[in-house]
């Protein structure tokens, strides 16, 4: 467990600096950048791309999973209308680590252990070890202790992600979490799903006119 807090505090200062300063003793190939893979739900050929910005600690987020999100994914990803991108934008060391454990899991079970981190949001926050409850959460996605460390160890994919982060605040001027982009346009992930609905109908409309 030692060697696990030391690995989310190499992480925090990852986060915190956006650069390798931290990462003492490694080495050139230890920092290659890794491109983390976000999940992709969808049509490639759907005239609407929702781009979702969302961070594994912050409340609004899991809220928006809750909710909006479920919402949004029955209403016009599923019908083949909308094209989801879920793009992690982890705003500190938490966060980032439960991203690297998500994009080390098995492909077929990354959704599920996403959702189940937001779900469970409220129970590893207030725990005294958090990472305990992580890791026990990602067992259910068939990853043992050493595949959870493997993750956290993971540097080119922890530089990876700071530089993801770095560009959509570059490319899309995200600041805060959830954020939603449609169709290049910013939107308030947790609007009211009328105002959504018009939003998004309105980028549908747009790509068809084209």
């Amino acid at each position: 467990m030692r060697k696990v807090l030391k690995l989310l505090f190499i992480i925090s200062a990852f986060v915190l600096t956006g650069t390798a300063a931290y990462a003492e003793g490694s080495s050139p190939a230890a920092t290659d950048i890794r491109q983390p893979e976000f999940m992709t739900f969808g049509k490639d050929d759907a005239p609407v791309t929702i781009i979702e910005f969302s961070s594994y600690t912050c409340p609004h987020c899991a809220y928006f999973h809750e909710n909006n999100r479920k919402w949004i994914m029955e209403t016009f990803v599923e019908t083949g209308r909308a094209k989801y991108v879920f793009h992690d934008y982890p705003l500190d060391g938490l966060s980032t680590a439960i991203s690297m454990i998500v994009q080390h899991a098995p492909k077929d079970m990354r959704y599920a252990l996403s959702e189940l981190y937001f779900k469970k949001q409220t129970e590893w926050m207030r725990s005294e070890n958090p990472l305990e409850v992580l890791a026990s959460l990602a067992s259910l996605a068939g990853m043992d202790r050493a595949s959870v460390e493997k993750a956290i160890e993971d540097r080119p994919l922890l530089k990876g992600l700071i530089e993801a982060r770095r560009l959509a605040s570059q490319t899309y001027n995200v600041e805060a979490t959830p954020t939603l982009v449609i169709n290049g346009e910013q939107v308030i992930a947790n609007e009211e799903q009328e105002k959504l609905t018009r939003m998004i109908e309105a980028a549908e409309a747009a790509a068809k006119a084209k």
